[in-house]
């Protein structure tokens, strides 16, 4: 990921066939060896080059890159081989499926298990890149989710962000100096890491930042929708539609107007907003649901299996658009699996946190802790995210689509039309990658970690579209229900 332009407040950049508002106080300063002094005005960062970082022993995974290079075959062919030997001779592999068996079993190969390949593999294809460099680039990142959590937990005003760096390697921001203990905790990782201190905002200023910013690009004259996100590195950025009879109007000085008392109360925050002529900053993929296919014909996706906080009743979770309550639709299994049942919605939410609903399931079919990655095949949910990070690796599955995968690059992000709390991601927009129908699948992550249910897809600064989310906390937070996991 780029570093974020760093531009006086007056200063202003046009990019081709639209219109880019790029508000700053930041500077860029170069790197010292050691914090300034709390409190201090001046910039710090630190760099833990990859050579100095722990490295993770992968002896198997080094061994079948040797062989598959000898043979003339792929990694992706030895890997699939070695699970294959491992699965037939180890019990294990198989004993623990509760609810029935999957189509990946329980191996490790070195640290990582067979699941967490077949994400990385899936990376791999979407990104038109070797194996071996996904897993270079992503298969690390579980690491960094744990020290994610450490640093959020000791500096909850502090932190400015955690981000995964797209080809390996982590970003850490603090509002204030760098603490002592975060650079301990970085040292534990594999991979480069970056640490800037005295950034002047935490993550916590961030979406309230955004939400002002949000606010006053409504109250502009001339504004028809806006759309705004932030990214822990980069600030808050922002797409704003201009009504038919404003376009000659609407310009950098008027926004600039706009937004000036808020970017003075705040330099610290870059904000990046552009006009785009676009006709819908988002779309939430199916809007009616009518029975057929997977839940209802070929309209909206299941996402994972829930379970209520008490542990007493479980729900089948999907995008809250795709859910009319106290109406039945059909729920139908892929084809390798057979059947199809009816379930009746319960609760859907759509609004600033997010899109989410669920069904309930009737007595017919048997819920399970499993979820389609792929066509045909199935996998244990055996984690639930905690929240998304910029940076981070996801694959997604959609009825219409299949399977595909990418990065997120975007956090809280709504999309111009009441809908916010989504997170945006590298996985474009398109019948080939995310489409109608594919609404309400389940975004995964590092093997079985349930992360999200696809919403439809957002507009970037440029007005291109990509794939978007839900998170699956907001299942818990509109309706004490978790996904139900191994």
């Amino acid at each position: 990921m780029r570093s974020p332009r760093r531009l006086r407040p007056s200063q202003f950049a046009l990019t081709a066939g639209a219109s880019l508002l790029v508000l700053s106080g930041l500077a860029a300063v170069p790197a010292q060896a050691d914090p300034a002094p709390a409190g201090s005005a001046v910039q710090q960062t630190i760099t833990l080059a990859v050579e100095q970082q722990p490295k993770i022993p992968r002896p198997t995974l080094e061994r079948l890159k040797r062989e598959s290079a000898a043979k003339g075959i792929s990694l992706k062919q030895a890997l699939d081989t070695r699970i294959a030997e491992k699965a037939a001779t180890d019990p294990a592999a198989t004993a623990n499926w509760p609810d029935g068996p999957v189509d990946i079993p329980d191996v490790m190969i070195d640290d990582l298990s067979a699941s967490q390949i077949n994400d990385l593999a899936g990376m791999a294809d979407s990104l038109q890149i070797p194996l071996e460099e996904s897993i270079e680039r992503y298969g690390y990142q579980r690491y960094g989710d744990r020290v994610a959590g450490q640093l959020k937990a000791a500096f909850p005003d502090q932190l400015s962000g955690f981000t995964n760096e797209n080809g390996g390697g982590a970003w850490i921001g603090f509002k204030n100096a760098i603490p002592g203990l975060a650079v301990q905790l970085a040292k534990t990782l594999p991979g480069r890491v970056e640490l800037h201190g005295n950034l002047g905002y935490s993550e916590v200023d961030l979406p309230k930042a955004q939400e002002q910013i949000d606010r006053a690009l409504r109250r502009t004259p001339g504004v028809k929708a806006v759309s705004t996100w932030y990214d822990p590195k980069l600030g808050i950025g922002g797409v704003v539609v201009p009504s038919a009879d404003a376009v000659p109007a609407l310009t950098d000085s008027t926004l600039r107007s706009s937004l000036a008392t808020l970017t003075a109360a705040n330099p610290a925050i870059t904000v990046a907003v552009s006009i785009r002529a676009v006709n819908r900053l988002g779309r939430p993929f199916d809007q009616y649901i009518r029975g057929g296919g997977n839940l209802g014909p070929e309209d909206c996706t299941s996402g994972f299996n829930l379970i209520s906080e008490s542990g007493t009743s479980r729900r089948l979770g999907s995008a809250g658009h795709c859910v009319t309550t106290d109406v039945w639709e059909r729920y139908c299994n892929q084809s390798a699996d057979g059947g199809c049942t009816y379930v009746i919605g319960r609760w859907r939410y759509v609004g600033n946190g997010g899109d989410v609903g669920f069904y309930e399931h009737g007595t017919e079919f048997t819920a399970t802790r499993t979820f389609y990655w792929d066509w045909g095949q199935k996998k244990y949910a055996d984690a639930r995210s905690a929240g998304p990070k910029v940076g981070d690796a996801v694959c997604k599955f959609g009825f219409t689509t299949g399977r595909s995968c990418g990065t997120v690059t975007a956090l809280n992000q709504n999309d111009g039309a009441g809908t916010g709390g989504l997170v945006r991601t590298t996985i474009p927009s398109g019948p080939a990658t995310c489409y109608h129908g594919d609404s309400g699948g389940p975004f995964h992550r590092d093997g079985g970690e349930a992360y999200g249910v696809l919403t439809g897809d957002l507009v970037d600064g440029n007005g291109a579209r990509w794939c978007a989310f839900t998170p699956v906390n907001r299942f818990y937070n509109g309706a004490r229900y978790y996904v139900w996991t191994r």
